[in-house]
């Protein structure tokens, strides 16, 4: 959009389009559209779900937007759903947006789903995030679901996030399931590689074994997710009874490499006693029978 096109005549809107142009420009970053319209409306005005234009230029990560609207608007304010600029822009995973809001926020503050700055940041690729919030946030907050910020980056294969969020966190804590962040991160969705890249980080701090309110244990959920590669490389540190109870459960084609180490074993069992058995009758043979 050009600046001509943006100097538009404003004194033909009513207030209610010069707001709808308001939000429009913060969330595009329109430049000419704001600075005419300064003056025009009440900076602090929000849309039908709430939201100032803050709110939608955070969401929008206009880093710059969010710079000129910080002494305007009041960074605290939520819209309807209970989010602030802070949260969306954790949401985003922007540390820019993030360090600027956060001195004028309240990180504690949750929207409607119980979900934190913090949490929201756990689940974005963003660990700069996840680290600016810890220091003003409580990692061991529950949403709606009793879920913590370290079961969030747990279940999106976040391995930065879930360093960060280990050392402040209380692993043990599960959510309305029972479920642990260990469980949570065998079943990611996020791909095999970064679930078992979870699941090894959590493991000096979990029970393998812990069970949620379905008596399911964490490698039944990676199974449930196709997460081969995590019931394969955990199976080894189960006893032979429990790996060959957790192969009866999800299925041989689950687990084949732990299987195929099981048959190659039967195997080498036989063929050893065999040639013991051969060694022994052919000691017990006379100089008569040769």
């Amino acid at each position: 959009m050009s600046d001509t096109d943006s100097k538009i005549d404003v004194e033909s809107f009513d207030g209610i389009i010069l707001e709808q142009k308001w939000h429009a420009a913060a969330r595009r970053g329109n430049w000419p559209m704001l600075k005419s319209l300064l003056g025009k409306v009440d900076p602090q005005c929000v849309d039908a779900d709430g939201q100032t234009a803050l709110v939608h230029a955070a969401h929008k990560n206009q880093i710059e937007v969010v710079r000129f609207l910080l002494p305007l608007v009041d960074a605290k304010r939520a819209d309807n759903e209970g989010a602030t600029a802070l949260l969306l822009a954790a949401y985003n995973g922007s540390p820019e947006c993030v360090s600027m809001l956060l001195p004028l926020s309240d990180a504690k503050a949750a929207d409607a789903e119980g979900m934190t700055p913090l949490m929201w940041a756990a689940c974005s690729s963003s660990a700069e995030c996840v680290n600016l919030l810890i220091p003003a946030s409580d990692p061991n907050a529950l949403d709606n679901e009793n879920r913590t910020a370290l079961m969030m980056a747990a279940w999106t294969g976040e391995i930065e996030n879930v360093r960060a969020l280990l050392p402040v966190s209380d692993a043990s804590l599960r959510d309305e399931g029972r479920e642990t962040p260990f469980m949570r991160a065998a079943q990611s969705p996020r791909g095999q590689e970064k679930a078992l890249a979870c699941m090894q980080e959590l493991l000096a701090v979990s029970d393998l074994r812990a069970t949620d309110n379905t008596g399911r244990q964490a490698l039944d959920f990676a199974a449930l997710a196709d997460n081969t590669a995590c019931l394969e490389y955990f199976a080894d540190f189960l006893t032979d009874e429990e790996a060959a109870a957790l192969v009866a459960r999800v299925g041989a084609e689950k687990m084949p490499r732990w299987v195929a180490k099981k048959e190659a074993e039967a195997l080498s069992g036989v063929v050893a006693g065999a040639q013991a058995e051969g060694f022994s009758g052919q000691s017990r043979r006379t100089p008569r029978a040769l």
